[in-house]
């Protein structure tokens, strides 16, 4: 992308770095998060 002068160098840097923290924010969040109750585990499950 940088030899095609798509994005430079810090472009791509900061792209990087809001993946990574959009993933440890996802991450937090799941740790953070109570467990499913029991019953619904099975819900919203489809099978062709």
């Amino acid at each position: 992308m940088t030899e095609n002068h798509l994005a430079s160098h810090d472009e791509l840097d900061a792209i990087d770095t809001q993946v990574v923290k959009e993933i440890d924010d996802a991450y937090a969040f799941a740790q953070n998060s109570p467990e499913p109750d029991l019953s619904v585990a099975f819900e919203d499950i489809w099978v062709d």
